[in-house]
């Protein structure tokens, strides 16, 4: 992995009324968020899924990432 000051989370919410998130396709959303801030998201990083307490169906993802080479 790379250096620890090369490592940052990105957050963003993702809105699934029915169920959890696929986490595949949440891992291509976090790719994509990450490339437009000229980030990547490592294969071996594991993404955090968290539904909101208010019961909307709204999730929060946390990814790791770190700089594009």
């Amino acid at each position: 992995m790379a250096d620890l000051d090369d490592q940052h989370y990105i957050l963003f919410n993702v809105h699934s009324p029915e169920r959890t998130p696929d986490p595949d396709v949440t891992r291509v959303y976090a790719r994509y968020f990450a490339a437009r801030q000229g980030r990547v998201v490592p294969d071996e990083a594991e993404l955090i899924i968290r539904p909101y307490p208010d019961g909307t169906g709204r999730y929060r993802v946390e990814a790791l990432t770190r700089t594009a080479p």
